[in-house]
This record gives structure tokens, sequence and C-alpha cells, in this order.
């Protein structure tokens, strides 16, 4: 026990210490966020949800494509990239189709790669400062995106296992040491005068939100003693003792395995988001790979789910016309 305390003492020692530095170099940032007035909704819009669940960016994690057989690549521009590119697909999807009354914004954790891992720590290409800092400017602007274009947005948040401080696995306060809560602290304070932007930050495993009156769980998705990756199976398995824990719930929403699928049973439809980083070089070790994606669906009051797109963000990697989220002391060029 003395030797558990002295590690969680540390650990927030040597958080409450990197603050500072994080905050200086988000407020340096922050100019670059302007959020025009929101747009109001038209007369006789329709009462339809619409959600975008982003899941595992890895923030700052590279991956060799030569490592990978060509089968994908990832650094902080990609990454950035990637992002920019849900964005965009998701405002032109609004705008071409209907008008939503208001989005939500899933944030499932794995937000930055972390230096949790020994080969993360040697091979990610900025130190976890930089990734937090990089990942706090980026979804601001993306948020900020959206909210000049629907009503309203909420952003739900939960933690990831890359997060988590120091190498050590650790339970109490989980979900609070950890770099993704900072990062949603960080982006709540940066956004805080726009009115239309409120932040749910889960402080536990999971956290319940209701969508035009469906009940939602949403969980990272790694509390699972399962370790084959990319089972749909294993998250069946793990994930169907909650619904006895977080009480009935309509969907459930989770990431972490890196793939993406949906499971329908009595017990509520589970949502499986894919990841933005995608395959890697841990996953090929297991003979698994999974493309890079994240997910859009709309809720409707009468029909609940009513459709879901595949957001297949590997197209905008070469692509120059997605490079607005990269932040100031990202040079032209400097792939990270």
């Amino acid at each position: 026990m003395a030797k558990y305390e002295a590690i969680k003492n540390n650990t927030a020692a040597r958080a409450e210490e990197n603050t500072k530095t994080i905050l200086r170099r988000i407020a340096a940032a922050a100019p670059r966020v302007r959020i025009p007035r929101p747009i109001q909704p038209a007369k006789g819009t329709a009462q339809e949800a619409l959600v975008l669940a982003l899941a595992d960016l890895h923030v700052g994690e590279a991956v060799k494509k030569e490592a990978m057989n060509g089968l994908n690549e990832y650094d902080v521009r990609i990454c950035l990239r990637r992002l920019r590119f849900c964005i965009e697909e998701t405002i032109s999807f609004a705008k071409r189709n209907r008008t939503f009354n208001k989005i939500y914004v899933f944030l499932l954790g794995d937000i930055v790669s972390g230096d949790s891992h020994n080969d993360l720590k040697t091979t990610n290409k900025v130190n976890v400062i930089e990734q937090v800092e990089t990942a706090v400017v980026a979804l601001a602007k993306a948020i900020g995106e959206l909210a000049q274009v629907f009503p309203a947005v909420e952003v739900v948040c939960v933690s990831g296992n890359h997060g988590r401080i120091g190498p050590q696995e650790y339970y109490k306060d989980r979900e609070v040491l950890n770099w993704d809560h900072l990062t949603y602290k960080f982006l709540e304070l940066l956004l805080a005068k726009q009115s239309n932007v409120r932040f749910d930050i889960s402080s536990s495993l999971w956290t319940k939100v209701n969508v035009a009156g469906y009940d939602f769980v949403i969980t990272h998705g790694d509390a699972t003693s399962e370790q084959s990756p990319g089972t749909l199976y294993a998250f069946e398995r793990s994930y169907g003792k909650l619904r006895d824990l977080a009480g009935r719930y309509d969907y459930l929403v989770a990431a972490h395995f890196h793939v993406r699928g949906t499971l329908q049973s009595g017990k509520g439809e589970k949502i499986l988001v894919g990841s933005m980083k995608g395959g890697d070089e841990y996953s090929l070790h297991f003979g698994f790979y999974s493309e890079p994606s994240q997910t859009l669906f709309s809720i409707r009051p009468r029909y609940g789910k009513a459709w879901e797109l595949t957001l297949r963000v590997k197209q905008a990697d070469r692509k120059a016309r997605y490079d607005g989220y990269t932040i100031r002391n990202m040079q032209p060029g400097d792939n990270r």
C-alpha cells in the first residue's frame, strides 16, 4: 500500500508540475480559435440530433509506413488532417441533407498517445505535454467550427487507457489522473465563452446521456480482460455486464478495439467506433488490421438511430487542404 501511495503521489505531483507549462502553451495558441455567433435554427427544424463519435486519436503517436508494409502510417499532421476531414464531412453532410437542431460530439478517450508504454516513450513524435497542447487546440478549432453551424453542441467526454499517468496500472482516480481528462478540462476552459457549447466530462468509467429521448452509456471500452484485439465477441462478453451497473440503456457507445461494428441484442444496441489512428505495429503483430474510421449517426425521437455513416478518414492523409488544425509551432512540411 505504501508503494502504491508513493506512486500515486509522484504521478499527481508530476501532473501538477506540468500544468503551468501546458496552460502557457495553450494560452499562446488560444487566439487562433475564433468562433462567430452561432446560426439560429430554421423555422420548422426537424427535432433530430446528430452524433459524431471520435475515438482513439492517439495524438503524438507515430506509425511507420514501412513497418506496416504500406497498410497505414500516422503522425501528428496526419492525425490533424483526419480530424478536420471528420468535421468538414459532418458539416457538409448536415447541410446537404437536413437541418439538425443539435449535435453531440462523443470523445471516447485515447485522445493522446501518452507515455505509459516504453515503446511509446521512445517513438512518440512529441512529448505528452505537446500532445495535450496539440489535442486541445485542434479540438477547440473543430468544435468551434461545429458551433458555427449547429444551434447546440454537447461534448461528452470519457478517458481512455493511453492517457494514464505513468506505466503502472491504477484504479483510484483512474479517469481523473489521466491526460485525456486534463485535455478535456483545458478544452472546456478554452470554449467557456461559447454559449452554445456544453461539456459533460466524466470522472468515472462511463457516463450516461439522453439523446432525443434515448439513453446512451458512453465508455472508452478498455474495462475488459480480453486480450484479442478487434473481437466483437470479447466486447459483448465484457460489456454485457455493464448493464447491471449502469442501468437500463438503449445504446452503448465504446471504442478501444480500433474496429467498428454494431451489436444488437435485447440488452440494448452496442455501437463500437473505429479509431482515428487505424492499425499499427501492435495489432499487426497479432495478425489484425483495421482501416482508420470514425462514426456519424443520427437519433430521431420516433425511431432512435435512424442511420449510420462511416467516415473513412484515410482519404485525408495526403491532402494539404486539411491542414487548418496545425498549431503555431508546426512549420509547413513538419510531419512530426
